[in-house]
């Protein structure tokens, strides 16, 4: 458990970093702090400053509790849902299809990477 937390707090960090980064380049380009951070995290494993294993044991911890991020989701639409209740069609095609293209589109990326490396 220690590792995981240590883990946790590393990919804080580096989002931090990303935030901070981004906020001192702003003046001249926006671009996400969550974005630049994944960036450095994917510099420090390209460099192998940070291991795949090391990331994994958190990864691993996050997704199997990933269910607990979709609380607050929930719990907002029904706070809201008269407010959006008109447009409720409207979003709910819109998050289909959005899905389904994102979907779409990294099935493309990683097999047109993974293709190449076989």
């Amino acid at each position: 458990m220690i590792n995981v937390i240590v883990t946790l707090i590393m990919v804080v960090s580096i989002y931090l970093v990303g935030g901070i980064i981004s906020d001192l380049i702003s003046s001249f380009i926006v671009i996400p702090g969550n974005l630049i951070g994944m960036g450095i995290l994917y510099i420090l494993l390209s460099l192998k400053i940070v291991t795949v294993d090391y990331i994994k044991t958190a990864g691993d911890y996050l997704l199997k509790h990933m269910s607990l991020f979709f609380i607050p989701f929930g719990v907002s639409i029904l706070l809201y849902f008269e407010l959006i209740k008109d447009e409720i069609i409207a979003i709910s095609v819109i998050t289909l299809v959005s899905t389904a293209f994102s979907m779409w589109l990294a099935a493309k990326v990683v097999d047109k990477f993974v293709g190449r490396s076989k």
